[in-house]
């Protein structure tokens, strides 16, 4: 990747990966869901078809329709887009603006100090969902302790991380602005370092939600089933990791 060409990622998103030549251009802002997350924010298709595998993906057999949930780092909020009792938080005023058409958020995290949260007379979340969000955090231990402390004691937290295959790379900053690569263990050890105890570690294969979205007329499990074969061929995976706060 050289000046500003362009490539698409052979990952699990249908991103694109633009090199800037000042990196103090890059945020969270705009500028970065502009490029990362364009297909969701112009395509409500294909918005659905991603909420939809969220649902049955990442949250299947894991939450309750009584469960409240909290995503953190929610981006446009596609992931929680369809359960009862959510809400997003991130750090992006422009990913919160977009999320808010669709989902409810929570512009602060209050009561982190004391570890609890109050919402409507109900203490602590039951589930807390990232994801990928702890490869692009300055400090992951810190975002850890936030999360547990907005989970009741015994609360679920679900992570879904990259798994990712780095080869030749560039001498700059990439747009995804990735700063952590993890494998199962690492992110066992940090958990357990932080207050919690996996109980899970699986692998998941998806790739070309965007490009194979017309097998949705066919039926989702059409669409899994490509996504799937998809990534088989492009090496796609992400690791989904379920603890317990202790």
């Amino acid at each position: 990747m050289r000046g500003n060409k362009v490539y698409k990622r052979r990952m699990v998103e249908d991103d694109l990966l633009v090199n800037y030549k000042d990196d103090s251009e890059l945020d969270y802002e705009d500028d970065y869901h502009s490029h990362s997350h364009k297909n969701l924010m112009e395509d409500e298709e294909y918005y659905r078809a991603r909420a939809v595998y969220s649902r049955d993906k990442y949250f299947k057999g894991e939450v309750k329709r009584s469960d409240n949930v909290l995503e953190y780092g929610c981006g446009l909020g596609q992931n929680i887009y369809l359960l009862d009792n959510a809400y997003g938080y991130d750090i992006s005023k422009f990913a919160l603006m977009k999320a808010k058409e669709y989902i409810k958020i929570l512009p602060k995290l209050e009561g982190l100090k004391s570890g609890y949260f109050c919402m409507k007379g109900r203490i602590n979340f039951d589930v807390v969902f990232s994801r990928h969000m702890l490869e692009h955090s300055e400090n992951p231990p810190e975002d850890l302790k936030k999360m547990a402390g907005v989970l009741r004691p015994g609360g679920k937290l679900i992570l879904v991380l990259p798994m990712e295959r780095h080869w030749k790379v560039p001498l700059s900053m990439s747009q995804n602005q990735h700063l952590y690569a993890w494998n199962f263990q690492t992110i066992n050890n940090l958990l357990i370092k932080n207050g919690f105890q996996p109980v899970s570690n699986k692998v998941l294969r998806a790739s070309g939600y965007k490009k194979l979205l017309w097998l949705r007329m066919i039926s989702d499990k059409a669409y899994y089933l490509g996504l799937y074969l998809a990534a088989l061929w492009s090496k796609s995976r992400e690791m989904k990791i379920v603890a317990i706060k202790i």
